[in-house]
């Protein structure tokens, strides 16, 4: 989703326009390269200890594996069992 600043609104709803009747989230096409390189900046500073993904599938992870310098640590997925 698209940032909002705090200046903007605070605390950042969904919305970059605070004073309209009907708030709507706005999409922004970030790749994973770019997210998964920032979240590993926060390692290197020794800010968080590892990182982790969740529901991917086998293409994303091997795409990720490809030009992670800090590999996932671990992947969760949510799983819905059949109790019929």
């Amino acid at each position: 989703m698209k940032f909002v600043p705090f200046e903007v609104r605070y605390p950042p709803g969904i919305t970059n326009d605070p004073t309209i009747a009907k708030p709507v989230m706005i999409p922004d096409a970030v790749p994973l390269r770019d997210t998964w390189g920032a979240m590993e900046k926060l390692v290197d500073a020794g800010k968080v200890k590892n990182l982790g993904v969740s529901n991917m599938n086998t293409q994303l992870v091997r795409d990720l594996l490809s030009y992670a310098k800090h590999k996932p640590a671990n992947l969760q997925v949510e799983l819905h069992p059949y109790l019929g």
